[in-house]
């Protein structure tokens, strides 16, 4: 289950604005509150997210782990995955299993805030996000500057979908809110709220629109938590776990205990 904590307020503040040094104590808060059952959205202060049973968390992510791991760790059992900054490649596989797909020949991009990480053949290879032409969504609300930022995000994530041979299935996991309609949420790249085009313009300027392949699109704290629960050393199943991303934002997703 998707969690969004990146607004949680602390101390009526929403988490985005807690400077960096207090991050990882905030981050600690947050998962006290969503034990106690008192964690609210600065985006829906008046609706508190529901009490959560958790009984240990697992933190990856290319940020702060350590720091979040050890400020966590006096709240609840926490610690680092073994791969943090590629457990989404772990989460591909075992998503491409599920399908009944090739794992070997499936292809898994994993979007981030900074850089896109892109998993096939038992390779691994890294996109670098150029801020220039893809400056922060804060950056480029004027037209004049949403429209190509738009347009070279585009160009930007479809090419990480791009491979010398068509995929057998695809696993895309973006940094954002995800509905059933595939309407992405906002969030550092520049596009809108309940953008209903962006995926399908993705996989047509990727080529794969057309062509008969399996794509998985899902929030990247989901992939994250699928890569942890398919390592017996991260969740045995009878652990409600709580999986933390880390990076320029804060992702979770929530894996409960097996019954």
């Amino acid at each position: 289950m998707p969690l969004e904590l990146w607004d949680v307020l602390i101390d009526n503040k929403p988490l985005y604005l807690v400077p960096d040094a207090d991050q990882a104590t905030a981050i600690a808060s947050i998962v006290d509150q969503l034990t106690s059952g008192v964690a609210r959205r600065h985006r829906s202060p008046d609706t508190p997210l529901p009490r959560m049973a958790i009984d240990q968390v697992v933190v990856a992510g290319g940020g702060a782990v350590d720091d979040v791991v050890k400020a966590l760790s006096r709240v609840v059992p926490a610690f680092a995955d073994d791969d943090p900054v590629w457990i989404g490649e772990r989460g591909g596989r075992s998503l491409l299993q599920a399908i009944g797909a090739n794992v070997a020949t499936g292809l898994t991009v994993d979007v981030g805030q900074t850089s896109i990480k892109r998993s096939w053949l038992g390779q691994r290879s890294r996109l670098a996000r150029d801020f220039r032409s893809i400056p922060l969504d804060v950056n480029a609300r004027t037209p004049d500057i949403r429209l190509p930022a738009r347009r070279a995000t585009v160009a930007f994530m479809s090419s990480a979908l791009v491979i010398t041979t068509t995929p057998t299935a695809v696993v895309l996991a973006l940094p954002c809110e995800i509905d059933d309609q595939l309407r992405v949420a906002g969030c550092s790249y520049p596009w809108d709220d309940d953008d209903t085009t962006l995926i399908p313009e993705l996989l047509t300027m990727a080529g794969l629109a057309d062509v008969d392949v399996s794509v998985l699109v899902l929030n990247d704290a989901e992939l994250a938590a699928a890569g942890v629960a398919a390592s017996s050393a991260s969740w045995s199943g009878d652990a409600a776990t709580l999986v933390l991303t880390v990076g320029m934002g804060l992702g979770a997703a929530w894996l409960p205990r097996r019954s």
